[in-house]
């Protein structure tokens, strides 16, 4: 590398707003430093949504007509990155590591961008689990008109039972029959499946080798995924109005909701009622439910990396220097923090490193934010955590995971909000949508639309 002639490396990320700023900060901090005097330019480059930026990737790597070339260095999960990596396009980085640097790295960290193979494509730099949020404000109106507790939240059996007690007692409060307010909604309905199978005894799916439709038709995983999401949501106990949950649960649409927690920049102390006034609400920040039966506490590990993409020996070279001093210990912890994730290096995951960071006057770090971050840290190392490896077409099958009940589940509300509003009795109404045949009818669908991708 020259100081007189650097070499440009370009980065794009899905990052917006606190965590572009987040991300930003520290690329000019390493172009004034450690970049200057190696000779190597960071030009980093938001590309707006995670979706946003996996198209872009697509559409570059299959060269589309008036897409731009790859960047040098993009921010990816294994699925994501995995396409590539089949394509030959990824850089195998591990010749740039030693092995007493890589044991700095949290245990497993480099495991799901090795693809089935002893080689890194995937550059671990962040971690996330997800989080159960409430507006605790509401939650003690309810509980003390209830006699609901905490503890009623431990389990999703607890959180569906309480959802329907909440819709009866909104409901109890206005004299118009039938005007519930939903509980409770979620992100990720395909981390509710993978958890789910995973906290029921299934490890599907885990791998390549061992992916399999029969364990999702498990009849009782799967009707138990489907009793504690599909039923509750299509009587209005569970509800999902914006595009996150975190939008609802900012709106009064909702009292609780589950999310990354990468997104704990985001969350709100504020609700903004129907009038545009704002009502500043006490938040509490909750370990994920497990289901009633869980053979263990299962959480979702949400690692997510940077690939590195074959240019020259230069660029991929420099792109390593960036990338080992990104995730030193100070730095890493600077950007995870105040972007909401937990850092990658085992040094920096501790307690006693988060609380420094946050001690800090310059951090600005909101309550809410900490009370996320610690969450999170004890999540991950009281659960069992599953890891999701990448293999053909798992991101389609994730995709799939992700809307195929949640989008029954929409439309059948509509259809007995329809059905309500013509005069027909709410139980009249529901019928059908809460009967055995209706979930068999999709079962079998489900079954054979999963055939359909392997």
């Amino acid at each position: 590398m020259d100081a007189k002639n650097p070499v440009t490396v370009t980065i794009w990320h899905f990052y917006n707003s606190v965590q572009q700023t987040a991300f930003d900060i520290l690329v000019e901090k390493f172009n004034e430093t450690e970049g200057q005097k190696r000779g190597i330019v960071i030009e980093s480059i938001s590309q707006g949504s995670f979706n946003e930026l996996s198209k872009k990737i697509a559409a570059a790597a299959e060269k589309k007509s008036g897409a731009e070339p790859l960047p040098d260095v993009f921010v990816a999960y294994p699925d994501s990155a995995y396409p590539l990596y089949k394509q030959g396009l990824l850089v195998n980085f591990s010749r740039y590591l030693a092995k007493e640097e890589t044991d700095q790295y949290a245990r497993g960290y480099f495991s799901e961008g090795e693809f089935y193979t002893k080689k890194f494509f995937l550059f671990p730099f962040a971690d996330s689990t997800e989080l159960f949020i409430l507006n605790k404000t509401e939650w003690d109106l309810f509980s003390g008109a209830t006699g609901v507790s905490l503890d009623d939240l431990a389990t999703w059996e607890g959180v569906a039972k309480t959802a329907a007690r909440y819709y009866n007692w909104t409901d109890s409060l206005t004299p118009e029959p039938d005007d519930g307010r939903p509980f409770f909604g979620r992100d990720s309905l395909s981390n509710y499946f993978i958890v789910g199978c995973r906290q029921l005894g299934s490890k599907i799916p885990d791998s390549i080798a061992t992916f399999s439709v029969e364990n999702f038709v498990d009849e009782n995983i799967l009707y138990t995924l489907w009793e504690n999401h599909y039923l509750p949501y299509i009587q209005g106990h569970f509800g999902a109005v914006c595009k996150f949950r975190n939008d609802d649960f900012r709106t009064g649409e909702l009292i609780a909701f589950c999310s990354s927690s990468e997104g704990s920049p985001y969350f709100s102390p504020y609700v903004v009622k129907p009038d545009g006034s704002s009502e500043l609400v006490d938040v509490l920040i909750l370990p994920m439910p497990n289901f009633a039966d869980a053979e263990y506490k299962f959480a979702v590990a949400q690692k997510v990396g940077m690939a590195i993409t074959k240019s020259t020996p230069e660029k991929e070279y420099a792109s390593t220097v960036f990338l080992k001093w990104f995730t030193e210990v100070e730095n890493n912890t600077i950007f995870c923090v105040t972007a909401g994730y937990l850092p990658s290096r085992e040094a920096a995951h501790t307690i006693q490193n988060i609380q420094n960071y946050i001690a800090l006057p310059q951090a600005g770090i909101s309550d809410i934010q900490t009370q996320a971050l610690f969450t999170a840290l004890d999540t991950i190392q009281t659960y069992q955590r599953h890891t999701s490896h990448a293999f053909d077409n798992s991101y389609n099958i994730r995709v799939f995971l992700e809307e195929s009940l949640q989008e029954k589940a929409r439309k059948d509300r509509d259809a007995v909000i329809r059905l309500m509003d013509l005069g027909v009795p709410r139980e009249e109404a529901l019928s059908y949508y809460v009967s055995k045949q209706n979930y068999l009818n999709w079962r079998d669908s489900f079954r054979k639309d999963l055939y359909s991708m392997l």
